[in-house]
């Protein structure tokens, strides 16, 4: 099980993703915005996932959010999903993947699971912060 902060501006997307992930045994963290999303992190030390939508309205990009909150926790695994093609770039050590919209519960599974394969295991709970000091 992963601790997920998953990030979409879309109310109905977000939703759809996060139940998604719930039904693969993972623990959502749900934000609308990246200044959400990182007062999120403030009370939720330890995440093991950040999927963030490339384009969040208002305030600044997925791009931006996976970059700020890399510097946080290097290494933190970065999931990027988009109806459009994705520009820019992540800053920081880490594994990217990027998965394009529409996506199947399947797609996004296999996704996870390949941007957290490169990291080695982390016991239940424990997170990058941890990992990481």
């Amino acid at each position: 099980m992963l601790k997920i902060l998953l990030v979409d501006d879309e109310t109905n997307v977000r939703a759809l993703m996060a139940r998604m992930l719930r039904r693969e045994g993972h623990h959502v963290i749900e934000a609308a915005t990246a200044f959400d999303a990182i007062n999120a992190t403030l009370g939720n030390a330890a995440i093991d996932l950040l999927v963030t939508d490339v384009l969040l309205l208002p305030g600044p990009s997925g791009i931006v959010l996976a970059s700020v909150l890399r510097q946080r926790f290097p290494g933190l695994p970065i999931l990027l999903v988009s109806g459009m093609t994705a520009q820019g770039s992540v800053e920081g050590h880490g594994p990217v993947e990027f998965l394009h919209k529409p996506f199947t519960a399947a797609d996004l599974r296999a996704a996870v699971g390949r941007v957290c394969a490169t990291e080695k295991p982390r016991s239940a709970g424990q997170g990058w912060h941890t990992l990481h000091r």
